[in-house]
């Protein structure tokens, strides 16, 4: 469920927090690239909208994810 921009699990944390700690910068930008594809293809769906509004925060994580990493080298 997207609230609010926020998609939470059942532990009350936010999944794009849960699937950071579980992988490497690589994995977890990979991660945010499927999930923005997904979103799109989907658009057309019960919930296109939302799904929209949903790649666009992946979009957004990846390009925050890609900064960080070019100005921690």
């Amino acid at each position: 469920m997207l609230t609010d921009g926020i998609e939470l699990n059942e532990s009350g944390i936010e999944c794009f927090d849960a699937q950071r700690a579980m992988l490497d910068i690589e994995e977890y930008q990979a991660y945010l690239a499927e999930m923005v594809i997904k979103c799109i293809r989907r658009r057309n769906g019960e919930n296109g909208v939302e799904g929209l509004l949903k790649a666009r925060k992946c979009i957004d994580i990846l390009i925050k994810e890609i900064e960080v990493r070019k100005y921690a080298d």
